[in-house]
């Protein structure tokens, strides 16, 4: 009987290590590109992936981490990001993008060019990156990275 059930915990934790495999598969942090100190990455389920080069942070001490577990929501614990994705080729969905923050005239430039209704669910949301892929030599928007506080 004690056979069984220690077969039963064997399958048990290889079918988790199988999950948490895939599931780091999924988000892409296999495949992560090579980071310079002080950045973070995030990985959206919609296919947004992520490098915050100058993200302002809370918690630095997560810089020193491996790249897969320098993850910006673990380095700023007290805010939930999201994403505006571009209108893009389906290609481009899985491709890691580099994001910097936003200068005052792109600030304004998107700003302007949202709708109606993007600009009331950005209501106080706080715009931390602007995301973009080189394409050939071109630089692509990719999206746009925001947060608000966790209340």
């Amino acid at each position: 009987m004690l056979r069984w059930i220690l077969r039963v915990l064997l399958i048990g934790v290889i079918g988790i290590a199988g999950y948490t495999a895939f599931e780091t598969y999924k988000k892409g942090y296999f495949s992560i590109p090579d980071m310079p100190d002080g950045s973070y990455v995030f990985s959206f389920k919609s296919g947004m992936r992520g490098i915050v080069l100058d993200a302002d942070v809370s918690d630095p001490s997560v810089a020193d981490m491996p790249m897969f577990l320098r993850r910006i929501n673990f380095a700023n614990p007290d805010r939930i990001y999201f994403e505006v994705p571009a209108d893009l080729a389906p290609w481009i969905a899985g491709a890691w993008s580099i994001c910097t923050s936003p200068s005052e005239e792109e600030r304004i430039s998107f700003a302007a060019s949202f709708s109606e209704n993007l600009e009331q669910k950005l209501a106080h949301a706080r715009f931390d990156a602007v995301c973009r892929i080189d394409v050939d030599g071109e630089e692509v928007v990719r999206g746009l990275l925001y947060s608000v506080p966790k209340l």
